[in-house]
C-alpha cells in the first residue's frame, strides 16, 4: 500500500500536482495541490499506524531520513 501511495505521490508531483489547485468535495471545496498531498500523507500514517496498533502489528520504522520531504514543508 505505501509502495503504490509512493508512486502516486510521486507521478502527481511530477505532473504538477504540487502547484495545482485541486478540488476535493468531500472536504468543501479548492485546496493548493501541496496542502492535498500533505493530507493524504497524514491520513496514511495516522489510521494506518492505528490499524497496526488495533491489529497487533508492529511498525518497522528506520531512523533513515525521508528522500522526498513535503511540499509544505518548504513553506
Amino acid at each position: 500500500m505505501i509502495a503504490h501511495l509512493t508512486t502516486t505521490i510521486r507521478s502527481a508531483l511530477a505532473g504538477g500536482l504540487a502547484t495545482a489547485t485541486v478540488n476535493v468535495p468531500l472536504l468543501g471545496g479548492a485546496y493548493p495541490g501541496s496542502v492535498v498531498i500533505d493530507l493524504l500523507l497524514i491520513e496514511t500514517l495516522g489510521h494506518g499506524w492505528d490499524l497496526a496498533r488495533a491489529t497487533g502489528q508492529r511498525w518497522a520504522r528506520t531512523r533513515k531520513p525521508a528522500s522526498m520531504p513535503s511540499p509544505c514543508s518548504k513553506a
